[in-house]
């Protein structure tokens, strides 16, 4: 899980999008020929002049996130995807 989480924080600090670097990730996983697996959710919030937020999400085998909005109601994320270090891209 360093691997992971090391990873994934370099490449979104680079401006990376949430699909992209979970594709990479899953790269390094399969490099390492090692038998480990994991569920990952990333996602991306970018402020907006009005207030609002957009968030982009993606999930590799991980349950779908939930969010609160600011009218109090709650909403899942539709996402899905296969465990990383699963196969290739």
């Amino acid at each position: 899980t360093g691997l992971a989480r090391h990873t994934l924080r370099t490449l979104l600090e680079q401006g990376t999008d949430p699909g992209t670097a979970l594709s990479r990730l899953n790269r390094a996983l399969r490099q390492e020929r090692a038998s480990r697996f994991l569920t990952a959710v990333v996602t991306t919030l970018a402020p907006r002049a009005d207030g609002t937020a957009l968030l982009t999400t993606c999930s590799a085998g991980h349950p779908s996130p939930l969010v609160l909005r600011s009218d109090g109601t709650v909403s899942e994320v539709l996402t899905g995807g296969l465990l990383l270090g699963v196969l290739d891209d």
